[in-house]
């Protein structure tokens, strides 16, 4: 579980290399230019600064490990939602 605090306990050397991180460059739609700091994650192109937000704040690979397990998560749950309704059928015709 991600622990706020976690950021303190890092030492020098992880701190430089969360500082070399690569600016970003703003995102534009339609004149407008969104800022995640400010915005959030107001559309799917702000995703970007959402990850490397993640890395600046010190998240570790575990602790991303179930952001990027998300969609096999809804498959595996779709899969067994439809063993349950109805074992006869095959994965395919549900």
């Amino acid at each position: 579980m991600w622990n706020p605090s976690a950021q303190s306990r890092l030492d020098p050397v992880s701190m430089r290399a969360l500082t070399a991180l690569p600016a970003l460059k703003a995102l534009v739609t339609n004149g407008h230019t969104f800022d995640f700091n400010y915005d959030g994650l107001a559309n799917y192109g702000l995703l970007p600064d959402l990850l490397q937000d993640t890395r600046s704040v010190g998240l570790s690979q575990d602790q991303l490990t179930p952001l990027f397990q998300g969609a096999e998560a809804v498959v595996q749950l779709w899969e067994k939602a439809c063993r349950l309704s109805d074992p006869t059928k095959s994965l395919g015709g549900c």
